[in-house]
């Protein structure tokens, strides 16, 4: 999850953990469009290690337009999208946050890094922007079922298997399928994903337990 970046995606249909995931523990989810804006910035066009683009490396070289914010709701493994106003929910505090961009059409992956970009200066942090990745962990109480989890240091590029059909496509687009067949990309999208205590879940939705979750004691943190 942001903050670690997100924990666990399921690696196939009959994945399961020796734990199964409490059905009353919650979090609130959202992500925000980031536009690029390098006029803000003294170098107008941005370049990575490759000579790819890259996104703007100051906390001051975006746009974002809060209207268009979306929020989903995660309980017990599954995710559905509430209500944008958050003015009825109070003050809420924030658990993590990761920023995403797309590269297309330089490549279809995706650069991260695990705050808000508008926080902090990218160039501040150590190695910039990184190309989001995988770890391939072996799932407890098997010999050959793998689940994924998504980090910025990982060994590899793609999913263990095939993910989810319901998975939200904004958060992990298709070329990181295990055996990717359809790619469509947005050039040089941004999103801020930001992870929320529950305010209405104060018992099951806190540090203690979302860290848990993040390390994937439950196992994989979405269920199809």
């Amino acid at each position: 999850m942001p903050g670690k970046m997100p924990s666990s995606q399921p690696t196939s249909a009959s994945a399961s953990s020796s734990r199964s995931i409490p059905s009353d523990l919650t979090c609130l989810i959202q992500y925000e469009p980031l536009e690029p804006n390098f006029d803000k910035q003294a170098i107008r066009f941005g370049k990575d290690g490759n000579n790819f683009w890259a996104p703007p490396n100051i906390k001051t070289g975006y746009d974002r337009d809060r209207t268009k914010a979306r929020l989903f709701r995660w309980k017990g493994g599954r995710v559905t999208e509430i209500s944008n106003d958050t003015s009825s929910l109070g003050r809420l505090t924030i658990y993590g946050a990761a920023t995403v961009f797309t590269q297309y059409p330089d490549t279809h992956h995706l650069l991260a890094v695990e705050f808000d970009a508008e926080t902090k200066d990218v160039c501040e942090d150590p190695g910039g922007w990184k190309v989001l990745s995988f770890n391939h962990r072996l799932q407890p109480g098997s010999q050959n079922t793998f689940r994924s989890s998504i980090t910025v240091f990982g060994n590899h590029q793609q999913l263990a298997a095939p993910g989810s059909s319901q998975w939200v496509p904004q958060l992990i687009p298709k070329i990181y399928d295990y055996d990717p067949r359809e790619v469509t990309s947005e050039k040089h999208r941004g999103i801020v994903v930001t992870v929320y205590l529950d305010p209405a879940n104060i018992k099951n939705s806190n540090k203690a337990v979302l860290d848990c979750l993040s390390e994937g004691y439950w196992g994989p943190f979405y269920q199809p």
